[in-house]
């Protein structure tokens, strides 16, 4: 089985946020670096990834008086969803059999608890001022509202099917090492993540 890995790059554009510089707040003793995601089990039927985030970039950003936190992944993404929390994540993509479809498991082998944490929302999409008005701040009250982690659960490890190239099914691995709850104002950062995609 041919594995093509690709680091994905997000872009989200802030309505007018007031930024402070990006601090690095660590999880281990490795200093600023990107998570690493090393591939330590695959075969034609499964792909396993082990990802270990050593830290977090962390900047504040004040909008209409609230500060919130944007976090970031050296050389990686985020989620994007418009008015969820904007949390880091760790893409890549893998190669399978064309026909095939794909499920995931995921385990967190090593976490922390941060307190202190109100982590920024996703917005849409800047516009053109020419092309009409601004978006709106965006922030989904449920979400916010709920006292539990996010993403959580089976969102720590997903899967996005593209389709097929060059005869080749793709498919992009998303592994989200880091889960806010807004309620409490706390992050759980899983140090140590296993992803095994079975297809």
């Amino acid at each position: 089985m041919r594995l093509s890995v690709v680091v994905v790059l997000v872009c989200v554009g802030l309505a007018s946020p007031v930024l402070a510089e990006p601090v690095w707040v660590p999880f281990d003793s490795v200093g600023p670096t990107p998570p690493t995601a090393e591939i330590i089990s695959a075969d034609p039927s499964h792909v396993t990834f082990q990802v270990v985030a050593h830290g977090m970039f962390v900047e504040d950003t004040v909008i209409d008086g609230t500060t919130f936190q944007v976090l970031s992944f050296l050389g990686e993404g985020a989620m994007t969803e418009p008015g969820r929390p904007q949390m880091p994540q760790v893409a890549r993509l893998i190669g399978l059999a064309p026909s095939a479809s794909v499920s995931c498991e995921v385990m967190c082998e090593d976490s922390v608890e941060i307190a202190g944490y109100f982590v920024l929302p996703a917005q849409y999409p800047e516009v053109d001022s020419d092309s009409g008005p601004e978006n709106p701040f965006a922030l989904d009250s449920a979400t916010y509202g709920t006292d539990a982690y996010f993403p959580g659960g089976t969102q720590a490890a997903t899967v996005h099917e593209l389709g097929v190239w060059m005869e080749l099914g793709v498919a992009v691995a998303v592994i989200r090492p880091l889960h806010f709850n807004p309620v409490q104002h706390r992050l759980l950062a899983c140090r140590l993540v296993t992803a095994t995609y079975t297809f």
